[in-house]
C-alpha cells in the first residue's frame, strides 16, 4: 500500500492510472506491475476535473473574461476621455478596478479550497499552506499579465486573443513537457508486457526455493523462526 495523504483528493495527478493500494498474492505479484485500465493518452496529458485542473485551466478564462476589457470597453463607449479629464489618477483607479476583481476571485477561491478541507478533513500542515499559497500565487501572475497586457490600450477582442493565445500555449507547453518525458522513460508496448509478465510467470515457479527464502529472511529476520 503507498499511503495517500488527504490532500491529494485536490489533486489526483496519476493516482487512477496507478493505484495508491493494489492487492498482493502470489498470482498477481507479477501481473500488477503492467495491469492498468485502458485510457485515452489525450485526456490523462490534460489531467482530471480534480481542483487543480479548477485552478490551472478555468481560473484564467474567468480572470481573462473578468479583466480583458477594463480600459478598452472605455475607450470604446468614449467615456475613458471624460474620466481623463475628471480625474489624473486613471492608473489608480485602474487598479482599485483590478483589486476589487482580485478580491473576487480569490474569495471563490478561498472558499473552494475551504469547503474542501473540511469535506475530506484535509490536516492544516505545512503542505496544505503549501497547495493554498502557490494556488494564490498563481491567480495573482494571471492577474498581473491581464494589467501588463490591458496597459497597451489595444482593442477588447486584440487584449483577449492575446490573453487566450498564452492560455493556450501555457496548456500546449504542459502537453509537450508530457510529451518528453514519455520520450524520456518510454513505456514498454503492451505486447512486450505480456510476453514479459507470463514470461515471469514460468521462470518464478521454476526458481530454486531455498535461495530466495534466505532473501527474505535477511529482510524479515523474525519470520525465520515462524517457518
Amino acid at each position: 500500500m503507498n499511503e495517500t495523504p488527504k490532500l491529494a483528493a485536490l489533486n489526483i495527478g496519476m493516482r487512477d492510472l496507478n493505484p495508491s493500494i493494489q492487492g498482493v498474492t502470489i498470482r498477481n505479484l507479477e501481473e500488477q506491475r503492467y495491469n492498468a485500465d485502458f485510457y485515452n493518452p489525450a485526456n490523462a496529458a490534460a489531467g482530471n476535473f480534480d481542483f487543480s485542473f479548477v485552478i490551472v485551466f478555468l481560473f484564467p478564462l474567468v480572470i481573462v473574461a473578468f479583466c480583458y476589457n477594463l480600459i478598452s470597453e472605455e475607450e470604446e463607449k468614449g467615456t475613458w476621455k471624460l474620466l481623463s479629464v475628471q480625474s489624473s489618477h486613471l492608473q489608480k483607479l485602474l487598479d482599485q478596478k483590478m483589486f476589487i476583481r482580485l478580491l473576487a476571485i480569490t474569495a471563490v477561491y478561498l472558499a473552494l479550497i475551504m469547503i474542501a478541507s473540511v469535506w475530506i478533513k484535509i490536516p492544516l500542515d505545512s503542505y496544505y499552506i503549501a497547495f493554498a499559497v502557490c494556488g494564490w500565487l498563481y491567480i495573482l501572475f494571471w492577474f498581473a499579465l491581464c494589467r501588463w497586457i490591458i496597459s497597451f490600450r489595444k482593442l477588447s477582442a486584440q487584449n483577449a486573443l492575446i490573453l487566450l493565445i498564452i492560455w493556450w500555449v501555457s496548456i500546449y507547453y504542459s502537453d509537450e513537457q508530457q510529451y518528453l518525458i514519455q520520450k524520456i522513460y518510454p513505456v514498454h508496448e503492451s505486447l512486450k508486457a505480456v510476453m514479459e509478465q507470463r514470461e515471469g510467470y514460468h521462470n518464478k515457479w521454476d526458481e530454486a526455493k531455498i535461495p530466495t527464502m534466505e532473501k527474505f529472511y535477511r529482510a524479515y529476520p523474525s519470520t525465520e523462526t515462524l517457518l
